[in-house]
C-alpha cells in the first residue's frame, strides 16, 4: 500500500468503514486508465490525470483531496499551490503521488505546500540538478526512494510531524552533508542514506530506537556513529564500509548488534561493547584490517561466524567468561594474532566443524591461549582450541573482560569466589576473583 494510500487511514483513524472503504477507492485509482476520466465506486467519483495549470492531480470530490501526479516532466524552480479548482470545486492537494517528479532533471527546487501530508515513493528519484529541500511540518510520511540519486542534494529540512521514513529515502545522495532527523521518526526504513558519499554530520532523534539494516551503509565521510538517546539495536551491514570510522563507542542500551554491521571499517581500530549485548553477529568486524585488539563485554554469549575475519592487524583478543559458543571462522586470516585470553570455564563449544572455527587462521600455532587454570587440561584437548600453539593459565595481570562488577569487601555469603586461575578462594582479600560467573572487584 502506498504513502498516498493511507492518507484517510490518518484523518479518519476512527472511522474504520472509511478507512477500508479509502483503500478500495484508492486501489482502483491506480487501474484506471491514464486519460483524464471519471468513474464510480461505492458513490465515490475519482478524476485521474486532471490538468490544472500547469501541473496534473488525481481528484476525489468526497473528500475535495488532490494528489499531484506524474505527467510529463517539470522543470526549474516549481511552486506546488495548497490547493486546486476543477468543476467549481476547490480541492486540497494532500499528497505527491508515486514517482510525481521522476527523473525530473532540469528541476531545481520545489516548494512543498503546507496541506500535504504525505510524499509518496520515489517522489524526486533522480532529480539530479535539485539542490535543496524543506519537508513541511504537517507532513507525517516520506516513502521509499524519495530523493534516491538525487546527486546534488546538499540541503534537506524535515519537518517535525514526520514519523516514518521509507527505504532508500537518501540512497545515492552524494552530496548530502549534514541532516536531523526529528523526534517524532519512530521507524527508519532499510537504507536510508546508502551511499552518502560525503554525509559526514548526522543527528537522530529520540524516536529513533533501531538503526536499521544498511542504513548508513558505503558513508566513507562517516566520522563517528550517530546514536539517538534510546537505540535499543544496530541491525545487519548498518555502518558497513563507513570508511572514516576509527573509534567508536556503542551506547549502553544496544543489546543486539546484527550480520556484517562493521564489516570493511578499515580504519576501525577501536570499539567499545556494552556489556548488556549478548550475541555478535556473523562477520560484524570482518574486514576491519585496522582492528589491533578487542575486549567484549561480559553477558556475550555467542560469537557469531567469521565475526573478526580477516583483521589482519588484530593482535589481541579477550574472550568473557559467559561465552558458550563460538561460530565457524571466528579469527579467520587474522595473520598478527598472537593472544587470546578465554575467561570461560566451561569450554565454549563450535557452533559448527570444530576445524573450521579457525579455518584460514595461518597464525595459530604461534599464537598463545589463557585460560582459567582449572580448565587447562579441557583446553589441550579440546578442538578447535587444542590448535592453539601455546595454551597457558590466565594471571592476575592479563587484559580482562569490560563489565566488571565492584563489590564491598564485605560480600554476600552465597557467592563462591575463584581466583582468575580458576582455584577456589576461601577468604579473598582485595583483588580481582571470579564469582558467580562475573568479574568481581573486592575493595
Amino acid at each position: 500500500m502506498y504513502v498516498s494510500e493511507r492518507i484517510l487511514i490518518f484523518a479518519h483513524k476512527n472511522q474504520k468503514k472509511e478507512r477500508n472503504m479509502k483503500k478500495l477507492v484508492m486501489s482502483l485509482m491506480m487501474l484506471l486508465p491514464l486519460t483524464v476520466s471519471a468513474e464510480e465506486f461505492e458513490g465515490y467519483t475519482i478524476y485521474e490525470k486532471v490538468q490544472i495549470g500547469e501541473f496534473f492531480y488525481n481528484l476525489l470530490p468526497a473528500y475535495q483531496w488532490a494528489e499531484l501526479t506524474r505527467k510529463g516532466k517539470y522543470s526549474g524552480d516549481v511552486v506546488i499551490p495548497e490547493s486546486v479548482v476543477y468543476n467549481d470545486t476547490v480541492y486540497t492537494v494532500r499528497t505527491f503521488g508515486r514517482g510525481a517528479f521522476r527523473d525530473c532533471r532540469e528541476l531545481t527546487s520545489v516548494t512543498i505546500p503546507k496541506s500535504v501530508v504525505s510524499i509518496d515513493a520515489e517522489a524526486f528519484t533522480g532529480c539530479i540538478r535539485l539542490t535543496s529541500v524543506t519537508i513541511p511540518d504537517n507532513v507525517i510520511s516520506l516513502g521509499s526512494q524519495v530523493f534516491q540519486n538525487c546527486t546534488n542534494l546538499t540541503s534537506v529540512t524535515i519537518g517535525s510531524g514526520v514519523t516514518s521514513m521509507g527505504s532508500g529515502v537518501f540512497w545515492d545522495c552524494d552530496n548530502l552533508a549534514e541532516i536531523t532527523i526529528p523526534d517524532n521518526v519512530t521507524e527508519l526504513g532499510n537504507s536510508v542514506f546508502y551511499g552518502c558519499n560525503k554525509l559526514s554530520s548526522v543527528t537522530l532523534g529520540k524516536g529513533v530506537k533501531i538503526i536499521t539494516h544498511g542504513c548508513f551503509s558505503n558513508c566513507p565521510s562517516l566520522t563517528y556513529i550517530p546514536y539517538g538517546e534510546n537505540i535499543t539495536e544496530i541491525e545487519s551491514e548498518a555502518f558497513q564500509f563507513c570508511e572514516s570510522l576509527v573509534n567508536i563507542d556503542i551506547p549502553s542500551g544496544v543489546t543486539k548488534i546484527g550480520l556484517a554491521a562493521f564489516h570493511g571499517c578499515k580504519n576501525l581500530s577501536t570499539v567499545n561493547i556494552p556489556e548488556g549485548v549478548t550475541t555478535l553477529g556473523g562477520s560484524l568486524f570482518s574486514n576491519c584490517i585496522s582492528l589491533k585488539s578487542v575486549v567484549l563485554p561480559d553477558g556475550v554469549t555467542k560469537l557469531g561466524t567469521y565475526v573478526f575475519s580477516n583483521c589482519s592487524s588484530m593482535t589481541t583478543a579477550v574472550i568473557p567468561n559467559s561465552v558458550t559458543v563460538i561460530g565457524e571462522g571466528l579469527f579467520a586470516s587474522c595473520k598478527s594474532l598472537k593472544d587470546v585470553y578465554c575467561y570461560a570455564n566451561t569450554v565454549p563449544e563450535s557452533d559448527g566443524n570444530d576445524y573450521e572455527a579457525f579455518s584460514d587462521f595461518s597464525n595459530v600455532g604461534n599464537a598463545t591461549l589463557h585460560v582459567p587454570a582449572g580448565s587447562l587440561d579441557q583446553y589441550k584437548t579440546t578442538e578447535p582450541w587444542k590448535r592453539f600453539g601455546s595454551i597457558v593459565a590466565l594471571t592476575d595481570t592479563d587484559p580482562s573482560p569490560t563489565g566488571i562488577t565492584a563489590a564491598e569487601r564485605t560480600r554476600e555469603a552465597n557467592i563462591q569466589y575463584y581466583d582468575l586461575r580458576g582455584h577456589k578462594v576461601h577468604h579473598p582479600q582485595k583483588g580481582l576473583y571470579i564469582g558467580n560467573g562475573r568479574k568481581v572487584v573486592i575493595k
